[in-house]
């Protein structure tokens, strides 16, 4: 049987994700004043990559071979990521953040 603590991780992510995201528009909104809004999407987005890459890095390393052969959707997944995070930046130049929240 588990413990009863292994519960709360779910509800606990559930409780920080919404957190992750208001501050995201938060950022956006006062970011884009000294970072163009698509250089600081792309740089959002460079700097998941590079926490996510030691997580992950044995497991691209050992299934090279597909993701090589897949390099297509991982490229199309990048690019939808960036689109749709440009977005809310993009709207910081001229809405409030309600609006931004929206427009996500």
């Amino acid at each position: 049987m588990r413990e009863s603590r292994d519960s709360y991780l779910p509800f606990l992510l559930l409780f920080i994700q919404p957190i992750f995201m208001a501050s995201n528009l938060i950022v956006a909104r006062g970011g884009v004043e000294f970072v163009p809004p698509i250089s600081l999407a792309f740089c959002r987005w460079l700097a998941v990559f590079f926490i996510l890459l030691p997580f992950t890095f044995k497991l691209l390393k050992k299934n090279f071979k597909f993701v090589k052969q897949e390099y297509k959707f991982f490229f199309i997944g990048s690019m939808g990521c960036g689109v749709c995070g440009a977005f809310p930046f993009l709207a910081g130049q001229t809405t409030t953040i309600t609006n931004m929240g929206i427009i996500y």
